[in-house]
């Protein structure tokens, strides 16, 4: 039983994909080409459920996405799962589940009945050093982690909070100020946990603009070789199209327009809003200001960040409750 977990997460749409994909083949690693979601769906769940949720998630996620939707294209790329298994990685799953009787037992059953397909595909097993789950907003839970996975590692890939609010709210009904809260909520997790061997902060624009460079950073913290494939996104080995971060026409490489500024169409109105209550965030990323620091450096004394801030304290206040 493997208790060496690789967990990514950060913030929805800020390059969890993108990380997730480029670990993909790395022989040391079986990355679960999906997100589980096990501790925000599952977690809390009785036993009973938590397996038959378990099955349904995992084995339903490979079906539907080789069998129904095979080669069409979805929110976050291309996946082409055809080379698995779906019927014998559920049945392997459905035994070992019903075995288990822990968290613990019950990721390493996902991940077994995951690597009995890649080892169909060349895959050696004696090699594997970590399983890697990504699910944006795994932070939330990382003191669960912890609990169950002492000898984990996590991964907290942050974005430009400007340009992460033009991706995410493309697909999502936040407020500007529900986004704010969720999104220093998340981060503060990173804070929390900065100086501790087990987690490692990524900003998104640095593994877009160095992806070899930031990866052989990732490499050595995880004590594991380097590979060429590091540098190919694929899911289960397979083709991978990407997402916004990688160019049409050239797929199979990391796309530098995915640096261009988004958020630029964004209103000046809701920049300053971001940038003033994210203003302590900004700074510590290394973030630049599209506005003066000058004149939202005492954030409290600022029109947008007043009326702004009450708005988030209700929002706090309502989630908490």
């Amino acid at each position: 039983m493997i208790e060496n977990i690789l967990f990514i997460g950060g913030f929805p749409k800020s390059g969890t994909t993108l990380l997730q994909s480029l670990l993909d083949w790395h022989n040391e690693i079986i990355v679960f080409p999906e997100e589980l979601k096990f501790y925000s769906h599952f977690y809390s769940k009785k036993e009973n459920e938590k397996r038959e949720q378990i099955l349904k998630k995992t084995a339903g996620i490979l079906r539907k996405k080789v069998i129904d939707t095979r080669f069409q294209k979805i929110h976050s790329g291309f996946r082409d799962y055809s080379k698995l298994n779906t019927e014998r990685y559920f049945n392997n799953l459905k035994k070992m589940v019903y075995k288990s009787n822990n968290n613990i037992e019950y990721i390493n059953s996902i991940f077994k009945a995951y690597l009995i397909e890649l080892t169909e595909k060349g895959f050696n097993p004696k090699n594997v050093k970590y399983y890697c789950e990504k699910t944006p907003g795994n932070e939330l839970y990382i003191d669960n982690l912890k609990k169950d996975f002492p000898k984990m590692k996590f991964i907290y890939i942050v974005r430009d909070p400007r340009d992460n609010y033009f991706t995410y709210m493309n697909r999502s009904d936040f407020s500007l100020e529900e986004y704010c809260y969720h999104w220093k909520r998340s981060f503060s997790v990173a804070i929390d946990n900065i100086e501790n061997n087990f987690f490692y902060l990524l900003r998104y624009e640095d593994l877009i603009k160095e992806p070899k460079v930031n990866l052989q950073k990732i490499i050595n913290w995880l004590n594991v070789d380097w590979q060429d494939s590091l540098l190919t996104p694929t899911k289960a080995g397979g083709f991978w199209s990407g997402n916004s971060s990688f160019d049409e026409n050239t797929p199979e490489r990391v796309n530098s327009f995915a640096l261009k500024k988004r958020w630029k169409s964004l209103s000046n109105k809701k920049i300053k809003r971001i940038e003033s209550y994210l203003f302590n965030e900004f700074i510590f990323l290394n973030y630049d200001f599209e506005f003066s620091k000058n004149y939202i450096s005492n954030p409290m004394d600022n029109y947008y960040y007043r009326g702004f801030s009450n708005k988030i304290k209700k929002i706090k206040s309502l989630w908490k409750s």
